[in-house]
């Protein structure tokens, strides 16, 4: 969503946590980790040689693609052309940040500054032309740093353990728990949020994303010891309860808004039925909503192939005839 708006929104409050392990800031650490442990493994000739592999896929990372996006074309053919399997240090000299990126680290204590310093370089660099986005990339590096520094204190104080292999595992754990709170402004722009964060809201203008079954509403299994059976019995919260309180959320908010879009996806794939909500059979079927309904797809079909026929005119057989000359057979 928050890659899909437009550029003349400039305000926008989000309400929802978004998790750092999906930010590309995330990957481009992991990335550069990975090159990092296969250095600290590697000795006599291959010691400060980076495996082609890994050198790919932080070139191809779109950090580096918007900081080196006129030389980088140039790098990554010269890799396949010239089939490079270990690029030694001296390839990255005078190719900017990328010859900070690509060096090896001793220990521990020079890795987390040698993260810290490389996010700091592309803060500096980084420039999307969406300054939303700008503030976003800025927002996801700005958290990375905060952990990273104290993951490095954390190593600076205890000595036991100190290797590329614990740093890179705790690191994952850490990140993989954190979500990043937006702030904005909840009076003006653009509303972003979960269901949950719009109790006692009204709106306008409403617009629903993924209006599946399953999705809207979630389904839900408890966990618990107690069954089904028992929860009816002794009138506990089952899945009925559970629905009708997501009911009460979706028709609440419909309420006092004016315009609202309802989009759901049709597409049929694994498990997924691409089926309507049953809170859009409800408003299609009810005579109090004004409703219209209006599928977006594209027509995709499989075009007749064209055969390839070549008549064999004297011209084409005087062509043909130069590969099967005696002594000269080239055709197979």
């Amino acid at each position: 969503v928050l890659t899909s708006l437009p550029s003349m929104i400039t305000e926008v409050n989000i309400t929802m946590g978004f998790p750092l392990s999906s930010t590309p800031v995330y990957s481009f650490i992991d990335h550069i980790l990975v090159m990092q442990k296969k250095l600290a493994k590697q000795s006599g000739r291959r010691e400060n040689k980076f495996y082609y592999k890994d050198v790919l896929a932080i070139l191809n990372h779109q950090y580096i693609r918007v900081i080196h996006k006129d030389e980088l074309t140039g790098y990554i053919r010269e890799i396949h052309d010239k089939n490079r399997i270990y690029l030694d240090k001296s390839w990255f000299r005078d190719k900017g940040l990328l010859e900070k990126i690509f060096i090896k680290t001793k220990n521990i204590d020079q890795l987390s500054d040698y993260l810290v310093f490389i996010l700091l370089e592309v803060v500096k660099a980084l420039s999307f032309d969406n300054e939303t986005r700008n503030k976003l990339e800025k927002e996801y590096i700005y958290f990375i740093l905060t952990r990273l520094r104290k993951l490095g204190e954390i190593f600076q104080e205890y000595s036991t353990g100190k290797s590329i292999e614990v740093f890179s595992g705790l690191f994952r754990k850490i990140i993989s728990s954190i979500r990043i709170p937006f702030e904005g402004e909840p009076l003006g722009g653009i509303q972003i949020m979960g269901i949950l964060e719009t109790r006692l809201l009204d709106f306008k203008n409403l617009i629903f994303l993924s209006m599946n079954e399953g999705i809207m509403p979630k389904s839900h299994s408890f966990s618990s010891y107690v069954p089904n059976n028992l929860r009816y019995a002794f009138n506990l919260p089952t899945r009925e309860d559970h629905d009708a309180i997501y009911a009460y959320y979706f028709f609440r908010l419909l309420q006092r808004a004016q315009k609202v879009d309802l989009l759901y996806n049709s597409k049929t794939e694994g498990v997924g039925t691409g089926e309507k909500s049953r809170y859009l059979f409800q408003l299609l079927y009810s005579r109090k909503f004004n409703v219209t309904f209006k599928s977006i797809g594209f027509n995709i079909a499989e075009r007749n192939p064209v055969p390839i026929s070549i008549n064999k005119t004297p011209e084409v057989i005087k062509i043909l005839e130069k590969f099967y000359v005696a002594g000269n057979p080239y055709l197979s």
